[in-house]
């Protein structure tokens, strides 16, 4: 559902940035209008009129302060910043996922292992059970394993609460009901390919969407800043239009009317309110300047303590590996001895 909510983000930035390229165009309009207008006197008769008019219309603001272009640019930039916000949640959901199904595998393996303790401590609860009949026992020994079932049981329990958490999790992430969610019962992972080459950390940073979000909003807010610089200057307008005038509906198309007008317009007073939208604008720049540097910053971080965390879980890993098959050795060793008497 997040993805959705910024899929529609990025629609509302599209259709913003298509309605600032549109001051590349002049603005056309079309004017149809009839009227009849009566006038009465005391010394002359009532006279009625009818009016018909046709007439087209056209405006158009030369960008002579860069004010359109600065707002073409910014929201241009502004849109490829919400797509890679939509990227940057893409990827965080998808890892969300990923971690989410990796600890639902471990905690299934982890139920089997707990299963599997607890079927071994009854089993051999059962054992000194009968070498205490035989006096080869202690009651002590019982309750000792007694002791070890029920905490196995215990951690059991536990351990299935929480699965379902982690069943509810995985469902919240896919945009389902928890109650209704279902998931393949599989204990197992798939094979991982080959870690990328890593390189340096300033080099995944920028493959972040995240880092160029950031970096593209702080252009944005740049641009805005021209906007609003420009709105204390002149602005150069050109309007026309061309149409028909008539008082009768057959005659509307005999006489043509036509204008041209050309313009400045200077705001002169507005009490302080060009003045205080640059300084927000301003405010808006420092603003996303330090959010880029926290941004660049936290990024950083990340990928620092990813790489670090990476080198030392393989690390684990080998000593793990290792443990393994001194635990398997010493097993086989046991079995050995006790066949052996």
């Amino acid at each position: 559902l997040s993805l959705k909510a910024a899929w529609a983000r990025l629609g509302q930035a599209e259709s913003m940035r298509s309605a600032a390229n549109a001051s590349l165009w002049p603005q056309l309009s079309v004017d149809a209008g009839v009227g009849r207008s009566r006038s009465s006197f005391s010394s002359f008769p009532v006279s009625t009129t009818d009016s018909y008019s046709l007439s087209a219309r056209a405006s158009y603001e030369i960008d002579i302060w860069g004010k359109l272009s600065n707002q073409r640019q910014a929201a241009e930039l502004e849109t490829a910043a919400t797509r890679d916000n939509l990227e940057a949640t893409a990827i965080s959901v998808t890892a969300e996922v990923v971690e989410t199904w990796f600890s639902l595998i471990a905690q299934r393996a982890q139920l089997e292992l707990l299963e599997a303790q607890l079927q071994t401590n009854q089993t051999w609860l059962e054992l000194i059970e009968v070498r205490f009949e035989q006096g080869l026992a202690s009651v002590l020994d019982i309750y000792n394993l007694q002791q070890k079932s029920s905490g196995s049981e215990s951690q059991l329990a536990s351990a299935q609460g929480q699965l379902e958490i982690l069943e509810h999790r995985l469902a919240l992430l896919l945009g389902e009901s928890p109650s209704g969610a279902t998931f393949p019962s599989t204990s197992k992972l798939p094979e991982l390919p080959p870690l990328p080459k890593t390189g340096v950390p300033s080099d995944l940073l920028t493959h972040r969407p995240d880092v160029r979000a950031a970096q593209r909003m702080v252009a944005a807010a740049d641009a805005r800043i021209g906007i609003a610089l420009a709105n204390r200057f002149p602005a150069l307008k050109l309007s026309g239009s061309v149409g028909y005038s008539a008082t009768t509906l057959t005659g509307l198309l005999d006489e043509v009317i036509y204008s041209v007008t050309g313009g400045l317009v200077q705001p002169l007073f507005m009490g302080g309110a060009l003045a205080a939208e640059q300084e927000r604008t301003e405010s808006v720049l420092e603003e996303r300047l330090h959010s880029f540097a926290q941004v660049l910053l936290q990024a950083s971080t990340e990928v620092e303590n990813a790489l670090a965390l990476e080198r030392t879980e393989s690390e684990r890993l080998t000593h793990l590996t290792t443990q393994h098959e001194q635990a398997s050795a010493a097993l086989r060793e046991a079995r050995a001895r006790y066949l052996a008497g």
